[in-house]
């Protein structure tokens, strides 16, 4: 049986019609047929728990999500941003306008699924799982702060906290900024890129001369947080450029670079992750007082207390394109080892918990097999699949899909997941 056709059979006959019950709302900035929003959070408000929310190409404000799981997706190729339009401050803060998922029951999940920007994504309390997937968050400080959750998965995509700036009207400095901060969360990476934000180099102001701030940290974890950071890069910020002048009598060092990954009493596991300390900023001129200094490099990781274990498992990546309509094509993309092998599941709920396992992490639960898939010399091999039709009443289902990846040299283990959003073919 060709692979397409045991996906069929496990996407849609293995689960209840219950599992895929889900309406779409529609939102775009031109209002029209079709179109069943233009505020952003007017759809959240609108949607039930399991709904999906739709978005047509624009910018729309940041949203709060309380209390339920939906998914939020971007349109096939349309560059969509949840940021607010201005913000008082660009620490997260109450302050800070920014993107806020609170409060998601068990049994349920959020999804973002390629959105091009957000002003930050804060994470709270939550008892069903977070899945963020080919999304940028930046903005604030830190631009993803996940507090007291049980699951957050970020699948590729980038976090990257905000650079220093001095705004020279008001002489208001804005630090930089660390990218991720997780709190007494569960926190899964694959794929991703979390950049500390850099710091603000020296600069002449309406004020007179202000001095160069350190950088932002990567990733912290912190109060009992647990985090897999798979085939991820991890990377502290750059201090910022310092200088000197004799004739104007002034004097500042190079500001210090960031902490790639930063532990305080919790736990990371690392398998194929880079994690990489920020330089020290620069330094131009001479002081009449001291010898300028540049800033000093950042170690990779810095661990006050926990721990931080590695696993050497070269693993492997999954893709598919989302959203998708029923009828429609999309390309499984499979990369693993050469002469490897990739063992597929495919499921409609999400693991919560400690990310780690003896096996790397587990992303999808419970999940259906497949197929194993030969990955060939090229140790890669893309896959067309073609959707089949939603069950009657039923606009919209999301499927995850994990794989297994092997070798003759490590075994099998899970490697990465990523989400599908199937569509009625009427949108």
């Amino acid at each position: 049986m060709r692979l397409r056709h045991l996906f069929l059979a496990a996407s849609f006959a293995s689960f209840p019609a219950s599992s895929f019950a889900a309406t779409v709302h529609v939102v775009s900035f031109a209002p029209g047929p079709g179109v069943d929003f233009t505020s952003a959070q007017a759809a959240v408000d609108a949607a039930a728990p399991g709904d999906v929310i739709l978005f047509r190409q624009g910018a729309y404000g940041s949203v709060t999500i309380a209390g339920k799981g939906i998914t939020l997706v971007a349109d096939a190729g349309a560059i969509v941003h949840l940021s607010a339009p201005f913000s008082f401050s660009a620490s997260m803060g109450p302050q800070s306008f920014h993107n806020v998922v609170r409060d998601v029951p068990a049994g349920q999940r959020v999804v973002f699924r390629g959105i091009g920007s957000m002003r930050g994504l804060e994470i709270v309390d939550c008892d069903g799982a977070v899945w963020i997937e080919d999304c940028t968050v930046g903005g604030t400080a830190p631009a993803l702060r996940a507090i007291d959750s049980v699951r957050v998965d970020l699948i590729r995509g980038s976090v990257n906290g905000p650079s220093g700036y001095v705004d020279t009207a008001v002489q208001t400095i804005v630090p930089t900024g660390d990218a991720a901060w997780i709190v007494g969360s569960h926190f899964c990476a694959v794929g991703a890129s979390i950049v500390g934000g850099d710091g603000k180099d020296f600069a002449f102001t309406q004020l007179g001369p202000t001095s160069p701030t350190d950088a932002g940290r990567g990733l912290v974890l912190d109060s009992g947080a647990t985090a897999w950071l798979e085939a991820s890069t991890i990377t502290g910020g750059t201090g910022g450029d310092g200088a000197g002048s004799r004739a104007q009598l002034y004097c500042f060092n190079g500001g210090n670079g960031g902490v790639g990954l930063r532990v305080i009493a919790s736990t990371a596991t690392l398998r194929n992750a880079s994690i990489l300390g920020g330089p020290g900023g620069s330094v131009v001129g001479s002081c009449l007082f001291w010898t300028l200094s540049p800033g000093i490099g950042a170690n990779a990781v810095d661990v006050v207390s926990g721990s931080v274990t590695t696993s050497d498992f070269s693993g492997g990546s999954i893709a598919l394109s989302s959203p998708t309509r029923e009828s429609q094509s999309t390309t499984l993309s499979l990369t693993g080892s050469a002469n490897g092998a990739a063992v597929l599941f495919v499921g409609t709920s999400l693991a919560t918990g400690p990310a780690a396992t003896p096996l790397g992490s587990t992303l999808v639960s419970p999940s259906t097999f497949v197929a194993l898939i030969p990955l060939g010399p090229a140790g890669s091999i893309g896959v067309p699949v073609t959707l089949p039709l939603l069950p009657a009443g039923i606009d919209a289902a999301s499927l995850f899909t994990q794989a297994a990846f092997c070798s003759s040299v490590d075994g099998c283990a899970f490697g990465a997941a990523s989400e599908l959003t199937v569509l009625d073919s009427s949108y």
